[in-house]
């Protein structure tokens, strides 16, 4: 009863976030099917797998990327997100000016250096959002006193949407944030090479 009443508020708690947000800027993956997701990438292997292209951190199967991880270019740029048959399929991508969050074809782009949300690509084309609805979403680089460090996308200054949380002990964690807490799928790589993934609600990992 307990884990069906959790279950519930966390249901409703999306709900009504997604009631708040004003932009469609990425594909809002339904719950069973990131269960899906969870569950094949739980009988995946972690392991460090080096390319011509640069070096990937995270699950694989048969050698070929699959799950979750951390692609490293030798161009400097990061993929960092979920992996289906050694590509990137959603997450986001950090270049040396932009960023993209989303998939390939349904993302939003960000300006690195102001933050802003520049526009929101779909599988129909360009959408340029409108300035005062698009204002409150950014994407950016926090740095805490006690040396933590958050990027990803904020709205009015709170963590929220993806980002990546770094610990200082060298820990550091992918995935959904509403309202400044890990509320949705993610990943947490440790510094043991050990991967735990799952679904957050209020910063604690659910049971599956």
């Amino acid at each position: 009863m307990k884990r069906l009443s959790v279950f519930m508020v966390c249901c409703l708690c999306a709900l009504f976030v997604q009631a708040q947000d004003e932009l469609y800027k990425y594909d809002r993956i339904p719950d069973c099917f990131q269960q899906v997701f969870n569950d094949v990438a739980e009988e995946c292997v972690t392991c460090i797998l080096n390319t011509p292209n640069g070096q990937y951190w995270g699950q694989a199967r048969d050698g070929i990327l699959y799950g979750y991880g951390i692609f490293i270019s030798n161009d400097g740029s990061q993929w960092v997100g979920q992996y289906r048959n050694g590509e990137c399929i959603f997450g986001i991508l950090m270049g040396n000016k932009t960023a993209n969050v989303g998939s390939k074809t349904f993302y939003s782009l960000y300006d690195l250096t102001t933050g802003e949300l520049l526009r929101i690509q779909t599988p129909d084309g360009v959408q340029a959002p409108d300035p005062q609805a698009a204002k409150d979403y950014r994407f950016e680089s926090m740095t805490y006193a006690n040396g933590d460090r958050y990027v990803g996308e904020t709205y009015k200054g709170q963590r929220h949407g993806y980002g990546i949380y770094y610990w200082s002990d060298g820990q550091f964690w992918y995935g959904q944030y509403r309202h400044n807490v890990r509320c949705g799928y993610g990943v947490q790589f440790g510094v043991d090479n050990k991967l735990f993934i799952g679904k957050w609600f209020d910063n604690e990992k659910l049971k599956d």
